[in-house]
């Protein structure tokens, strides 16, 4: 008979108690939008018959904040099952990436969940070639590092690197440009979804680009939205290294103190 608590169905049975809970919006490939639904992207991952919660989480400990960096036993989760992947040197040409440069995670998990001050990596284990997630625009795993490259070039990558090709639909060249040739980071901050606008604005806040995009960040304060004004008032913050006082910005302020409040922090950081 099998022990039980080796069994995943078993064992995530008893998580998705409380990890089930909260909006169920959805992006376009089934990730969730909001963090706490952690569960329900499970089940529709590659690895949700395979994977229990526990091999990355120890219910009895508390884990790293929110955003932490890959932990070692989270990669070692995913090499224990993928066995050809666990010499380094296979690893690399699997990803064609250093491990310096990119984890499994930032590839099959990429932070599209919005959770209570950070973007999150998605649970539900997913492949950058998934036409799910390439089809519609989202955001996807390889331009959220490179987002000075195009819808085009990565699509393009796939193909070269990994032998998919994923015909994207011409409805996107409005969004992303004329033979899709347009900065994906570029393009997600012009969206017209504000969720959009905010995966893509922490993605930058991450990147090495951050102060060259901080001034344009920073105008995303003065959104109309008082939920995407305090996202983007918890990216600036993160960007410049300390916290706002209410006579510097003030989330709830009416529209004309706000405005005041963005040109003088754009005066003050756009210089530097």
């Amino acid at each position: 008979m099998i022990d039980s608590r080796q069994n995943p169905a078993t064992v995530n049975a008893i998580c998705r108690q409380c990890h089930i809970s909260g909006r169920l919006s959805r992006w376009p490939d089934g990730s969730a939008l909001y963090n706490s639904l952690e569960s329900l992207e499970q089940d529709t991952g590659a690895c949700m018959t395979e994977l229990k919660c526990t091999h990355c989480h120890n219910p009895h400990v508390r884990g790293a904040d929110a955003g932490a960096p890959d932990r070692k036993e989270h990669l070692a989760a995913c090499v224990a099952c993928h066995e050809h992947l666990q010499a380094p040197d296979a690893a690399s040409a699997h990803s064609r990436h250093d491990s310096t440069q990119a984890s499994c995670l930032d590839c099959h998990m990429p932070r599209v969940v919005q959770g209570a001050d950070v973007y999150n990596r998605s649970h539900r284990i997913s492949s950058p070639t998934d036409p799910r997630i390439l089809l519609p625009g989202m955001p996807n795993a390889c331009n959220l590092c490179h987002l000075d490259k195009s819808l085009a070039w990565t699509q393009a990558s796939l193909e070269s690197g990994w032998g998919k090709r994923v015909e994207l639909p011409r409805g996107l060249e409005g969004l992303y440009g004329k033979e899709l040739s347009r900065p994906v980071g570029e393009a997600w901050l012009a969206h017209p979804n504000g969720t959009v606008r905010m995966v893509a604005a922490a993605a930058y806040a991450r990147s090495s680009g951050a102060q060259e995009k901080l001034p344009q960040l920073i105008g995303f304060l003065d959104e109309t939205n008082a939920y995407y004004r305090t996202r983007s008032l918890q990216i600036v913050e993160r960007i410049i290294g300390r916290e706002f006082g209410e006579a510097e910005y003030s989330v709830a302020g009416p529209p004309e103190q706000r405005k005041v409040q963005v040109q003088r922090l754009l005066d003050q950081y756009s210089s530097r």
